[in-house]
């Protein structure tokens, strides 16, 4: 199975506020980032999210950058950004948004997701060039990963 075909499987992201409490942020201030930058932090957030929707990837992942490198301790800005790059069916760029991501919070939802997804669809295709040859280390071992 091709990677495009689990990428549009997949595709739908769940929105944040399904996984937060109400009223809530993407992730509170902490206390290396101050307040005033996590609030255009999360202004960059909203307007990747309007962005994405008008199908304009290319702002979403400006904005996402952007929102990064304002508030680098919230785990939600690269991962999404991960699922971004995972419709585009750019699988190095997100798994390494995603890695961000998980370093920062290794229980983000999207990240696991957005990971588990691109190793997956590398096991399938390693299983598929190892078919007949014996060889499915490879492919077990991506396997193991996603």
């Amino acid at each position: 199975m091709k990677l495009a075909v689990l990428a549009a499987v997949f595709s739908m992201t769940i929105p944040l506020a399904a996984e937060q409490p109400r009223g809530s942020r993407p992730q509170a201030a902490t206390a290396t980032t101050p307040p005033e930058k996590v609030a255009e932090a999360y202004n960059q957030f909203l307007l990747a999210h309007r962005l994405e929707e008008k199908d304009d990837d290319a702002g979403a992942i400006a904005a996402y950058k952007r929102a990064m490198e304002l508030d680098p301790n919230a785990a939600d800005i690269p991962a999404t950004r991960a699922g971004v790059y995972l419709r585009q069916n750019k699988a190095q760029e997100a798994m390494s948004a995603a890695e961000q991501a998980l370093k920062i919070a290794p229980a983000n939802r999207e990240g696991n997701r957005v990971l588990g997804t691109v190793y997956a669809a590398f096991a399938e295709a390693a299983r598929e060039n190892t078919r007949g040859r014996g060889n499915a280390s490879r492919a077990d071992d991506n396997l193991a990963k996603a």
